[in-house]
């Protein structure tokens, strides 16, 4: 797990996909799935609530609602899911934009 911060204040959370912890979603495992199921997944999770939905320009998809971008980690020839979590402005607004600036270098 790799934490950021924004001057003193959390920013965000990675979880890594191998070591973990596991962390679940109305009781669906987050880390380490294959990105495609996670999608369907959280689009039937996020849809009947009405919770936002957005895709980055990786293409990556995530819920500024839920402050959950879901990144992927590629282990081996496999591509895992990588939950990140956000808190505050940044899963409000920037998390497009700001996530992987804090991802490529220690705050």
């Amino acid at each position: 797990m790799r934490t950021y911060y924004a001057g003193s204040k959390l920013a965000a959370i990675a979880v890594d996909a191998l070591t973990g912890p596991q962390v679940t979603l109305a009781g669906r495992a987050l880390v380490g799935q294959a990105p495609s199921r996670f999608e369907d997944r959280l689009c039937d999770h996020a849809e009947p609530r009405g919770l936002l939905l957005a895709y980055t320009y990786e293409g990556r998809i995530g819920s500024p609602d839920l402050g959950l971008l879901m990144r992927v980690q590629h282990v081996g020839d496999q591509v895992l899911t990588q939950p990140v979590f956000m808190t505050g402005e940044l899963a409000q607004s920037l998390w497009d934009l700001a996530l992987p600036l804090l991802q490529f270098r220690e705050l």
